[in-house]
């Protein structure tokens, strides 16, 4: 069943298809689930220690940061992560196999 909400038009061929306003008419997209990955890794605590922590919040790793700048008044907070992405690819018989494809017809 399509949900037009999501964009998801539903399934051809096996494939779950769904549209995107960022291809042209004439593009067509497709990956596999495992064709791009995400790293996330916190930065290390400030060496001062004070209100500072590097941890995963829900999964995601972030470093946090609470303090008080004497020059304005006010407490600040301040929350970081370094993240990266990359598109897998795989070695079979020989040759790098990319797990996802975009066409331009």
């Amino acid at each position: 069943m399509a949900d037009l909400a999501s964009g998801q038009a539903g399934q051809v061929a096996g494939l779950t298809v769904i549209e995107s306003n960022r291809l042209t008419a004439n593009e067509v997209a497709a990956f596999h689930k495992d064709a791009f990955t995400l790293a996330v890794k916190a930065p290390a605590a400030p060496r001062d220690g004070n209100g500072a922590a590097a941890r995963a919040e829900n999964g995601l790793p972030v470093r946090v940061y609470l303090g008080f700048d004497h020059r304005n008044g006010q407490h600040v907070s301040l929350m970081n992560t370094f993240a990266g992405t990359e598109a897998m690819t795989a070695r079979v018989d020989g040759s790098d196999v990319v797990f996802a494809v975009r066409v331009a017809g």
